[in-house]
């Protein structure tokens, strides 16, 4: 019924994306650890879909951003922009087949990924799944860009 959510990242804008409805991920954190955070980040992105496809489809609100004003402006443009709405939308589809690509890839699946951690590859949680395809894809990017 709703037309957009709001939500923090993790597995709650995983569920969104998947079930077509675009959202807003909003996150705040204390001075310090946004500090530490932006001196010690690897990635552009905080979100898992935005990570998986390397790129902003889900608008990310964060830190000293994150006031009110802010967040409302960019869920009334989720919410009333049909070119945002699609992007995300339209986006989900391509987020499942990068986020299964190293199951059709590998026959055991994240066998390398998993290495000594003692975890079994038969634990297919979705943020189990989500998490190693992240290291995957991390992985084999460095190695195309090294090439």
């Amino acid at each position: 019924a709703s037309k957009a959510a709001l939500c923090t990242s993790g597995t709650a804008v995983m569920e969104l994306m998947l079930a077509k409805l675009p959202c807003v991920v909003a996150y705040q954190a204390h001075f310090l650890t946004e500090c530490f955070i932006h001196l010690r980040k690897k990635i552009n992105f905080i979100s898992l879909p935005n990570i998986l496809l390397d790129s902003p489809i889900v608008p990310e609100i964060l830190f000293r951003a994150c006031t009110d004003k802010n967040l409302a402006a960019k869920l009334s443009e989720v919410i009333f922009n049909d070119e945002v709405r699609q992007l995300q939308v339209g986006s989900a589809e391509r987020m499942l087949q990068v986020l299964y690509e190293p199951i059709k890839r590998q026959g055991n699946l994240f066998a390398e990924e998993l290495g000594d951690s003692g975890l079994s590859s038969d634990v297919y949680s979705p943020s189990t799944i989500a998490a190693l395809t992240v290291l995957y894809t991390d992985k084999h990017r460095r190695m195309v860009h090294r090439n």
